[in-house]
This record gives C-alpha cells, sequence and structure tokens, in this order.
C-alpha cells in the first residue's frame, strides 16, 4: 500500500474515486511510519549479531541441546560458541531456536520439552477432582 500511495502522490498512478484517500500526503505519512514500525518490530534494531549469551534461557536452552540433558546448563562460553557459526546472524538464529524449542519443533533429541516428559508413563484420564478417593482399610 505505501508503494501505492507514494506513486499516487507523485502523480505515476491513478485511483479510482474510493481509493482517493490513498493518494494524500496524511496516508503516505501513515503508510510509512507503519513500515518503520513494522520493520521494526521484525528485525528489531538492525543488532542480528548480538546474542544474549549470559540470558537463563539460552544458558538452558545450548546446555539441553548440546548433552540431552534436560536439567543441563551451559556457560556463557558455549553459548557464544554454539551460535558462532551464524556469524552477523547469530542473535536472529538464536531466537529462532528459542521459539523453536519452546514449540516442540526441533527433534526429539534436541527438544527441551520433549526431553522433559521423555521416559515418563502417561497420565491416567481425569483429573484430580474426578479421580476417585482413597478406601480406608475400615471401609
Amino acid at each position: 500500500m505505501l508503494i501505492v500511495s507514494l506513486a499516487a502522490y507523485t502523480g505515476h498512478f491513478p485511483l479510482s474515486e474510493g481509493f482517493a484517500w490513498l493518494g494524500t500526503p496524511s496516508a503516505l505519512i501513515m503508510l510509512s511510519v507503519a513500515a518503520i514500525l513494522e520493520m521494526l518490530a521484525y528485525y528489531g534494531q538492525g543488532h542480528h549479531d548480538r546474542l544474549p549469551a549470559g540470558d537463563l534461557g539460552y544458558i538452558k536452552l545450548v546446555g539441553q541441546i548440546t548433552t540431552g540433558h534436560p536439567k543441563a546448563r551451559a556457560t556463557v562460553d558455549e553459548v557464544r560458541e554454539f551460535f558462532a557459526p551464524y556469524g552477523e546472524w547469530k542473535g536472529l538464529a538464536g531466537e529462532y531456536v528459542r521459539v523453536a524449542a519452546s514449540r516442540g519443533l526441533l527433534p526429539a533429541s534436541l527438544s527441551p520439552a520433549r526431553a522433559r516428559s521423555a521416559g515418563r508413563a502417561p497420565r491416567p484420564a481425569g483429573t484430580r477432582s474426578t479421580a476417585p478417593a482413597p478406601r480406608s482399610a475400615a471401609a
């Protein structure tokens, strides 16, 4: 819409009566600001090379991925080393791995969420409130 608004404002693109508002200066300003805010929301401030390696979430995540143990913790240097192959995109790669892990999209051997539930027996059906009360010996 921003491109159409700019083209209409400069007279390169004729608009029908119902869309004449797109060619106004206020629409061009509004769409420009919206586009800038959207880019900031998607790409942050352009610091894709910065990874918060000291963040507890990344320390737990990298520890769990590298060892396979659900309670493992990595050091800050191990977190930096883990994401170093991504170079200037390590911050963005870290965010994608974090989101993928939180949604269970990593392979079972790498996923912290799946590692927590691995080896547990399935829970019985029902809830605590519907489970039968234990019987006493006198009954």
